[in-house]
Formats: structure tokens, C-alpha cells, sequence
């Protein structure tokens, strides 16, 4: 707090490379590991709103309106990889969007299947093929491991992650889990 004005700065592009690092790393670590669930009943509009909480600033800064329209049903997964995995598709989003964009988490039950949708309003996908490959990215700075362990997670969970449509405009993402515990 009494550091000079000239400081701030640097102290800030060293906290925020830091913290670039930290997530390299332990996305690394996680795509290189054998990951290991500890399976509860969890509820994802609870999950959603608890990353949308860890988000609040970069969302709040763009002006986003983050609209968490999932029902309240419970299934059976491990909570802090889920959240990986949601903190990821909705922190791309964030970076995908314009200021005042608009970002949407809707759910449906088909066969079986209990599917979350995730819409913004970005800028699409370039390389909509290679999105799901370790180390391919279309961010500055971004790793290329967000997706593929977010995809790796969701296979463990006997699910899916698949692009459904993406343009300039419209890009939509499909999570499949393979049951729903009726609540």
C-alpha cells in the first residue's frame, strides 16, 4: 500500500504471469496424470454458479450477462473436476465475447441423457477440428490443454463435450452425462 505508483504496474503484470504459470502447470500435470474421481450427487446449477462466483471480475468487466438457466437436477460426478471442466467452457466464453456479450447455460434430458448447453455470442471457432487437441489454441496466451482435459474429465464421467455450431456470433457446446439421479 505505500509502494510507489511506478510499482503497481509490474507487480501487476508479475501477478497475473504468475498466475498464467500456475495454470500451465497444473493443467500439464492434469493432462499428464491419471485422473481420479471421488463421485457424489452434486447439483450443476449450484456447480455454475459457484464458477460464475470465481469468474465475478472478468465477467463483470467486459459488462457480460451470464445466464445460468439450468434446472436444479442432481447427478452423479466428482465436484471439483466438473468445476475444471465448467470454469473452462465458461472462462472461454468469457474470453470469446465482446463487452456487453451475452452468455447462456441451458439443460434437457434426451434418451437418458442429461445435456447442458453452453451459447455465447463470441467471435466462433477458427479451427473447429482441432479444438479438443493438447496444445492447440486460438487464444493469446491460452495453453491448449483447457479443452482437451475438460473433454478427458467428461469421458470419465462416461459423457461427452462436443461443438455443436459455431460462426461468428453463435457458438454452442454440448455436455453429455449419461444419467440423471431424478431429485
Amino acid at each position: 500500500q505505500e509502494m510507489p505508483a511506478n510499482t503497481k504496474p509490474v507487480l501487476n503484470i508479475l501477478r497475473d504471469s504468475l498466475g498464467n504459470l500456475s495454470r500451465l502447470l497444473n493443467n500439464v500435470l492434469l493432462f499428464s496424470s491419471n485422473i481420479r474421481l471421488i463421485k457424489i450427487d452434486l447439483n450443476i446449477y449450484d456447480l455454475v454458479e459457484k464458477v460464475k462466483e470465481l469468474l465475478h471480475h472478468k465477467i463483470k468487466r467486459k459488462n457480460i450477462q451470464l445466464k445460468n438457466n439450468l434446472t436444479r437436477n442432481i447427478l452423479k460426478g466428482d465436484y471439483v473436476s466438473l468445476q475444471s471442466v465448467f470454469f473452462n467452457m465458461i472462462e472461454n466464453a468469457v474470453d470469446a465475447v465482446a463487452n456487453g456479450g451475452i452468455i447462456e447455460i441451458n439443460d434437457s434430458i434426451k434418451s437418458e441423457n442429461y445435456l447442458v448447453y453452453i451459447t455465447d455470442n463470441g467471435c466462433g471457432i477458427n479451427e473447429p477440428d482441432k479444438i479438443f487437441e493438447a496444445f492447440h489454441s486460438e487464444k493469446k496466451g491460452g495453453t491448449g490443454l483447457g479443452l482437451a482435459i475438460a473433454k478427458k474429465i467428461m469421458e470419465l464421467h462416461d459423457g461427452d463435450i462436443t461443438l455443436i455450431k459455431t460462426k461468428p456470433g453463435e457458438t454452442i457446446f454440448e455436455l453429455s452425462f449419461p444419467s440423471l439421479i431424478k431429485g
